[in-house]
């Protein structure tokens, strides 16, 4: 597994911090799910993992 360090304004932090608080969840839980999801919402993972972070795939819907 990687590292990634970035730069994100201080009352973004603010509001950051208190969605992870209220939803039971640190940071690096928060941005790992929100990379996943964006990826899968541009195809850029398989079936699979769409599915595991609750990404429908285009093709299969009706």
């Amino acid at each position: 597994m990687a590292s990634l360090h970035v730069k994100i304004p201080q009352e973004v932090v603010k509001k950051l911090d208190k969605f992870c608080k209220d939803r039971g969840e640190n940071r690096s839980t928060f941005i790992r799910r929100f990379i996943y999801r964006t990826l899968a919402e541009h195809s850029y993972l398989d079936k699979e993992k769409k599915k595991a972070v609750g990404v429908e795939d285009k093709d299969e819907q009706s």
